[in-house]
């Protein structure tokens, strides 16, 4: 009882107080029973923030946290466990694999990293360690990007990816191993995109979605895709599909249907649709469980999905301008002179 009370007012005070934290594709949590739970690490909460939300969850940790007694005692009494960093450390090793096999419904919690990222820093290498883990125990890993290096008291989004299934046995191979753990950072940052996210059917067939804005239906959409755009993303694939532009610091989600039915059966809008940057848009699929995702211009084939939620975290980026930089003149000698 204590444990919980304590637990509820960690959650209170990280998520609600001194952060706003908002959770994306929690379902992909219960398509696992059993699996090693893979974040980007930039903020001394995040292992906290997947806490909160995923049951029978374990935490490997760096061993210098475990030498004073009395917090060595709270941290095992919350399922963490130390890992010597910078060596090998085969007990940590097997006591990773033997949590997973050895409990019911067990989730592992590890950085692919190895540490946090500093601020400024894009990312950091894939160790093998997590794969090593999941391939040996014989489980799924669950990807999950965090907002990076979020400031006191702004919005935290936490996205949860589909669960990765590795080969059998990629454990014995080095490079198979060094392989998979770069894909899994790899996938772990494609959660977020900085321009537009494209939604097709992965055949190119008529794609029927439900579309929702904030859990209020807007449309059954009908058509050969969606996208959804930011406003520094507004001239680009978006305008070519007759979408608006939307001035520069306007922070703004845009939704832009791309080839639209609209007849006597079928009604959808046909232009687009602008919405403010706090707003939640879920893709609910209808006709099939496989979606082609472009993001920047990246193209990913996602399957056994049912829905898609975007939305756009409290984070900005700093662009370098010239002098006199006015974005109404930008405008005219990109698309019109």
């Amino acid at each position: 009882m204590i444990k919980k009370g304590f637990l509820g007012l960690l959650n209170f005070l990280f998520s609600h107080l001194l952060f706003r934290v908002k959770y994306v594709n929690l379902e992909n949590v219960k398509k696992i029973d059993k699996g090693v739970v893979c974040p980007n690490h930039s903020c001394i909460f995040d292992p906290f923030w997947v806490y909160f939300k995923v049951e029978n969850m374990w935490i490997m940790a760096k061993a210098e946290l475990f030498k004073n007694k009395l917090m060595a005692k709270i941290y095992k009494a919350y399922n963490v466990f130390p890992i010597k960093r910078g060596q090998k450390d085969a007990g940590s090793l097997l006591h990773s694999i033997n949590v997973i096999q050895e409990h019911d419904n067990a989730k592992l919690l590890i950085f692919p990293e190895g540490t946090r990222i500093k601020k400024g820093k894009e990312r950091g290498r894939a160790k093998v360690g997590p794969v090593f883990i999941a391939s040996k125990a014989g489980v799924p890993i669950l990807p999950v990007h965090i907002t990076k290096n979020p400031k006191l008291f702004s919005k935290v989004t936490v996205v949860f990816g589909e669960p990765i299934t590795l080969p059998e046995n990629i454990h014995e191979n080095k490079e198979e191993l060094q392989k998979y753990s770069d894909m899994l950072l790899d996938k772990i940052y494609e959660l977020n995109a900085l321009n537009e996210f494209v939604f097709r059917s992965s055949d190119f067939k008529t794609l029927k979605l439900k579309i929702e804005i904030d859990n209020e239906k807007l449309e059954n959409f009908v058509g050969d895709g969606v996208v959804i755009s930011t406003s520094f993303g507004s001239t680009a694939y978006n305008l070519s599909l007759g979408g608006a532009i939307v001035y520069n610091t306007f922070h703004s989600l845009q939704i832009t249907p791309i080839a639209p039915l609209n007849s006597k059966t079928y009604r959808n809008l046909l232009g687009p649709l602008v919405l403010p940057d706090n707003k939640l848009i879920t893709l609910i699929l209808n006709n099939t469980n496989d979606l082609l995702i472009t993001f920047d211009g990246e193209n990913k084939v996602l399957n056994n999905i049912s829905k898609v939620e975007v939305l756009m975290e409290d984070k900005t980026i700093k662009c370098f301008r010239k002098n006199g930089y006015n974005f109404i003149k930008k405008i005219n000698e990109k698309f019109l002179s």
